[in-house]
């Protein structure tokens, strides 16, 4: 911060510049609810809340599941948690407090973008204040930062960009800068593979890219992008006389220092995986295709296509960010089932970009043009990686948010481009005045974009029907606005939205199993859950919809396996346990309900119905209990 402050008064007003610009893109949002994933992450997550030990958010995912359930979704972010506990802490579930802390890391990381950029990118001021004026402004960015659970991007970012700058600061310090042909001969002149700065540097770097995977596991990236900038940046000519030379043995005399270096990092990567790997208990997470449809393609080329083209889509959704949706899941990008398919030529045109640009890369002379091309790339590719399909399946088929990080390598290729297009004009600095207003008017075009998306992410209404719009084929758009209008109790327009996504999605559990709450007649619920259950046997909610329903038709004996199943599926399910005490009590089976009432205490013990319950059930079996227990009352 200290060279950076002394690099003029010019930088002291870019950086203020950036921090209220990336302020002002999301100020409107500061007034939104906690929406969509925000519920479950937040406000049903009992790892957020003090009252809870501080302890479980270590073992539990994401959500607030133990890592060791088979329901749980295996994300795990303690870091990012810790951040909603804190809000909690000051606030409880206020969503103005959430949404505050969320622009101001915006801010924070599009600031440590500008100082990324002058100081190790560009080396000049101008491009690296569109380059984080653009980042601040870019609409892909909403459900990120809009988004209150997108928390885990930006705080990931932030730890990502400490951990690169602290390992570039550990190399850089001993390069030898030289513009003389004949030094590129002798090794006393040149340093050709420089030696580690600091041990402290290279121990933040990875205490902050280990923050960064605890925060969202993408951060573990970072450390691809460090030995990316070490081989290609800080050793590249190190690595060329290596290629001239071709001995192994001259890369041992010379090159320890990176040997040593990337040694360290791989050892940290693989410890990081090693504790990754246990904490899931020996059960990967499960997904469907409902989520990620191109996964359970039985033909390997609807794959291999598929996933090729959904690189390309990802990418012109950072081009062209005019169509954008908070969900991209079922029939909202059709499969590539055939090698006719026009998609395929878009697929061959990125293709044959990114290889050009990759080649151009290693073959450039200039260290400046090798050094923003090499940046660039590795921070578009590298994080991207594991949402890529490649090494493993992922529970979506595009995600806006997963293209936080990987957005500020685009955005540096693309002022990188402009400034090439600057170079190549005879007219030099009419050219770049020219580019630069060009670049300012789409600077305003994407602010101006970003602005009216946040109003899409203000309440749970506005997302959902405002969802419908770009992707009206996607069968759980219409699932999820449907749930939201059963929530509020209109049920008709709710059944409207589930039947919608069943005819787009025949195999749509969810929405059998919810249209059957919000119909009257029985006999189309019962055939809906027993539908829901043939498609998902596994499926908690349509257990105990079906199990309530046979209690109220008088089958005790079907009702109660039902219900026990549904506790079984998913043990954390409270009305399950209540409903099977319930129904337990009214067979008399008071000992058995007392038992089961005491399990549902237990596993939500603010619950003041649960209580009431009890003293029910103890009162009908003559017992007299005294149940104390500080709840909030109300006239009910």
């Amino acid at each position: 911060v200290h060279e950076f402050c002394a690099m003029g008064v010019s930088s002291s007003f870019s950086v203020l510049l950036v921090f209220l610009w990336s302020t002002v893109c999301y100020f409107n949002s500061l007034y939104g609810d906690l929406v969509h994933d925000d519920v479950f992450a937040i406000i049903d997550n009992l790892d957020v809340r003090p009252s809870s030990s501080a302890s479980q958010l270590f073992s539990n995912d994401f959500w607030g599941t133990p890592m060791t359930s088979n329901t749980s979704h295996k994300s795990y972010r303690p870091v990012c948690v810790l951040t909603f506990r804190l809000n909690y802490w000051l606030h409880e579930l206020e969503p103005w407090g959430y949404h505050v802390v969320n622009v101001l890391l915006h801010s924070a990381v599009c600031v440590t973008v500008l100082y990324f950029c002058v100081r190790h990118v560009f080396g000049q001021l101008r491009p690296a204040v569109l380059t984080s004026l653009m980042f601040a402004a870019h609409p892909v960015h909403t459900e990120a930062v809009s988004g209150v659970v997108g928390r885990a991007d930006v705080l990931s970012l932030l730890f990502f960009l400490a951990a690169l700058l602290s390992y570039i600061r550990c190399v850089d310090g001993s390069i030898v800068s030289s513009t003389n042909a004949s030094a590129m001969e002798a090794d006393e002149d040149v340093i050709l593979f420089p030696a580690t700065r600091s041990v402290v540097l290279l121990a933040v770097t990875a205490l902050c890219g280990t923050a960064a995977m605890l925060t969202k596991e993408t951060g573990i990236t970072v450390f691809g992008v460090c030995v990316a900038y070490d081989v290609f940046i800080a050793c590249r000519r190190g690595i060329d006389r290596l290629w001239m030379v071709q001995d192994l043995a001259f890369l041992w005399k010379h090159g320890r220092p990176l040997i040593y270096r990337t040694a360290f990092l791989s050892f940290v990567v693989l410890l990081l995986l090693a504790f990754r790997l246990k904490m899931l208990h020996g059960h990967a997470p499960s997904f469907t295709d409902q989520e990620n449809p191109a996964a359970f393609a039985e033909q390997i080329s609807t794959r291999g296509l598929t996933y090729s083209y959904l690189y390309v889509f990802n990418v012109w959704l950072l081009l062209a960010p005019v169509t954008l949706s908070y969900d991209w899941a079922l029939g909202s990008i059709p499969l590539v089932e055939s090698i006719t398919d026009v998609r395929n030529l878009a697929t061959l045109v990125f293709i044959i970009t990114l290889c050009s640009l990759c080649v151009r890369c290693l073959k450039l002379k200039s260290s400046y043009d090798a050094k923003v091309l090499t940046m660039g790339l590795s921070v578009l590719v590298i994080p991207f990686l594991p949402a890529s399909n490649l090494f493993f399946r992922v529970g979506f088929v595009v995600a806006e948010r997963v293209l936080y990080i990987p957005s500020l390598g685009f955005i540096i290729l693309v002022v990188y481009g402009a400034n090439c297009l600057c170079d190549v004009c005879e007219n030099k600095r009419a050219v770049e005045q020219a580019i630069t207003v060009a670049l300012c008017l789409l600077i305003l075009l994407l602010s101006w974009r970003t602005i009216a998306r946040n109003v899409v992410w203000h309440d749970r209404e506005s997302l959902f029907r405002y969802g419908l719009k770009p992707v009206p084929e996607n069968a759980k758009v219409h699932y999820n606005y449907g749930n939201y209008l059963k929530d509020f109790g209109r049920k008709q327009e709710a059944a409207e939205r589930f039947r919608q996504a069943i005819q787009l999605y025949p195999r749509h559990a969810s929405a059998c199993n919810n249209l059957g709450t919000v119909i009257d007649d029985e006999a189309e619920a019962e055939m809906l859950y027993r539908r829901a259950l043939e498609i998902s046997p596994n499926h908690a909610r349509a257990h105990f919809n079906l199990g309530n329903l046979m209690s109220k038709k008088g089958d005790k004996k079907e009702a109660e396996n039902l219900l026990r199943e549904s506790v079984r599926l998913d043990p954390g399910y409270v009305d399950g346990w209540l409903n099977i005490a319930s129904l337990l009590a009214d067979e008399e089976r008071y000992e058995e309900a007392f038992a089961v009432m005491k399990r549902a205490i237990e596993l939500k013990p603010d619950r003041a119905d649960s209580y009431n319950n009890m003293g029910a059930h103890l009162t009908k079996m003559g017992k007299q209990v005294v149940l104390c227990h500080t709840l909030p009352c109300s006239s009910d």
